[in-house]
């Protein structure tokens, strides 16, 4: 199945993947809706260096979107791309 082969990219550092299966976790394309799972891939995305993730994540912590509003977070995903 194509979602067991971008989990295994994303598990060998491919951060495209990562950053895929964040969103696809978040929208629930192609998997269950699992907000969890969204801001792990985003996060793991992020921290090996893929600004969109952490431009997610920025969004995600500064406004409550499935996780809980942490502004000290938001700055440092932030710090990540700036």
């Amino acid at each position: 199945m194509a979602i067991d082969f971008l989990r295994r990219a994303g598990e060998a550092g491919q951060t495209r993947a990562m950053y895929n299966l964040g969103a696809f976790h978040a929208t629930g394309r192609y998997v269950p809706i699992d907000q969890a799972l969204a801001v792990d891939w985003y996060t793991r995305a992020a921290y090996a260096g893929h600004v969109r993730a952490a431009e997610t994540l920025v969004t995600m912590y500064e406004n409550g979107l499935g996780v809980e509003r942490d502004k000290a977070l938001a700055q440092q995903f932030r710090e990540l791309f700036e």
